[in-house]
């Protein structure tokens, strides 16, 4: 079985920069707080996340909906707290 020679380099990841004015978008709600008070742990996020599936009777195909609802209970609680 022949090795891969594909020896491409990373594509460099540059920032977003708008293409009519030049300028970097402003930092999204959670962006700011992750600034603010720190970075929401992954951990914490799933543990909620699954806290919501099992309240929601277990059902499947809704994880998004999950997580998401989870990671903006945090930032809301992290927001009050920090205040």
């Amino acid at each position: 079985m022949a090795k891969s020679t594909n020896t491409r380099p990373a594509p460099v990841r540059r920032p977003r920069v708008s293409r009519t004015t030049g300028e970097r978008p402003a930092p999204s709600a959670a962006t700011m707080v992750e600034m603010e008070t720190g970075a929401i742990d992954h951990a914490e996020i799933a543990g909620r996340a699954y806290e919501l599936f099992l309240a929601d009777g277990s059902c499947h195909g809704r994880d998004v909906d999950h997580w998401l609802r989870a990671e903006r209970e945090l930032l809301q609680s992290r927001l009050t707290s920090a205040a």
